[in-house]
């Protein structure tokens, strides 16, 4: 077969699981229990196959990296592959778990449950006040590895605001139908909550941070929606954000360069001419397909790292090893090893092993399919998609049977803006354990609270 038939089956496969995962949501019952499902499916599509189109189209191979189209295949086979076994372990664990929807009480927010919120926003402010970007932590591992440690505090706390906004939100309306005489927390929540995730989506469009960062609120919101029934917004929120995200980034990129030292905000001309040289002046079809071949990343890692594995060999458990030191924080052990390295520093991970292979300075996207691959083998990556996917359906449907407010927000801070949820199973790993350390603090102390004084759940 020829290289063009090849990337167009792999391209057909991709659209079909994303169509099936589609249905699977659109004739549910309980959408929130697939949403998740669906979130993960279309991020590995759009972060794999833009670029491959762009080259079935164009003939360009700009987008590749410099790795031959034989490795872009296999980084397309690894991913899907992943996928394949990601979506059935979710599937699997979701059939066999409870309906989300109006099946449990999440209890009324507890004192540590606002001191938490108060916390992170604390935080939230304190690190874009100080810019506190993540540029500025990419400089900070590589030249001021002593200042890691508050950083990641700060940065751990601020990374929750969001979604401790969205848990209240869908808290709330768990407890709403049967308990309407609860008007001014209701009110009270509503408002605060919405604040926060408007606040932070603006706050991802006018700073230094990932792009990921512009939509993580967003998402949570079409979440929320979602729970609520409110179907049709949800599906304009997304369609406007996507074609926003995809096609209007030259923009988005020049709202976010104060943060790099370039004060003029509202230069409108200079950011039309800024888009008119990436795609020009005539919107071709060639110019609609640039800017997502431009972010199709996942691709690139998986074949990069393929090629590096199987040239040096695989890693297998090493660099889980990190997650064991996680839990200390970095404040008290400032040489503490990066976990999901071999060598227990950055460089030492998947995603800078890759961006090295094709000859760039800084990291790039890493898959669940690359890291798997990196690790174990095919075997990683057939048994890391299952053990991935079967976790992110269980403790969902956990947090929701428990009515547990603080595996809510960990679930809710882990999803990013659904990269995470495609992730290998050692970042899976890492991602909780973080996310944890920050939260336990305050879910110890609500159950220590509550073992002092019983709550009824019921309101």
């Amino acid at each position: 077969m020829t290289s063009s038939t090849i990337g167009s089956i792999y391209v057909i496969f991709y659209i079909l699981m994303t169509v099936s995962c589609c249905s699977i949501f659109l004739f549910s019952t309980d959408k929130l229990k697939w949403a998740l499902l669906v979130l993960g499916v279309i991020v590995m599509t759009l972060t794999n196959i833009p670029s491959v189109v762009y080259y079935l189209i164009t003939g360009s191979t700009n987008y590749f990296k410099g790795l031959p189209v034989e490795t872009i295949y296999k980084g397309l086979y690894l991913n899907l592959i992943f996928l394949l076994f990601w979506t059935a372990g979710y599937i699997f664990a979701a059939k066999n778990s409870i309906t989300l929807y109006k099946t449990c009480q999440f209890k009324k927010p507890t004192i540590s449950v606002w001191i938490f919120l108060v916390v992170a926003l604390f935080a939230y402010i304190y690190q874009y006040s100080h810019n506190y970007s993540y540029g500025y932590s990419v400089q900070l591992y590589k030249y001021h590895l002593e200042k890691v440690g508050t950083f990641g505090v700060i940065g751990g706390f601020a990374n929750m605001l969001p979604a401790i906004a969205a848990a209240l939100l869908i808290g709330k309306y768990q407890r709403h139908d049967s308990h309407k005489h609860i008007i001014s927390e209701s009110i009270t929540i509503n408002i605060l909550a919405y604040i926060i995730l408007i606040a932070d989506i603006i706050v991802g469009l006018t700073i230094d941070m990932q792009r990921g960062d512009i939509v993580r609120s967003i998402i949570l919101i079409g979440l929320i929606m979602i729970l609520t029934n409110k179907f049709r917004r949800v599906m304009l929120i997304f369609f406007v954000s996507f074609i926003a995200l995809m096609f209007m980034s030259p923009f988005f990129d020049y709202l976010r360069r104060p943060a790099k030292g370039d004060k003029q905000l509202s230069n409108l001309k200079k950011t039309i001419e800024i888009a008119n040289k990436l795609y020009g002046k005539v919107f071709s079809l060639e110019h609609l397909l640039r800017e997502p071949a431009r972010k199709s990343g996942l691709v690139v890692s998986a074949g990069s790292i393929s090629e590096y594995t199987d040239r040096e060999g695989r890693v297998g458990f090493t660099p889980y090893f990190g997650i064991l030191f996680e839990p200390i924080p970095r404040i008290i052990w400032p040489e503490k090893p990066i976990p999901m390295s071999i060598n227990g520093k950055k460089q030492g991970q998947a995603m800078s092993i890759a961006a090295k292979e094709i000859g760039q300075n800084n990291v790039i996207w890493m898959s669940g399919g690359g890291t798997m691959y990196w690790q174990f083998g095919w075997i990683g990556v057939v048994l890391g998609g299952l053990i991935t996917g079967f976790l992110w359906a269980f403790l969902l449907s956990l947090s929701f049977r428990r009515g547990n407010f603080y595996l809510l927000v960990i679930i809710l801070a882990n999803i990013y803006w659904g990269r995470h949820l495609i992730d290998g199973l050692g970042n899976f790993l890492l991602h909780f354990v973080q996310a944890f350390k920050v939260v336990g603090i305050f879910w110890l102390l609500d159950t220590f609270i509550s073992k002092l004084k019983p709550v009824n759940l019921k309101y």
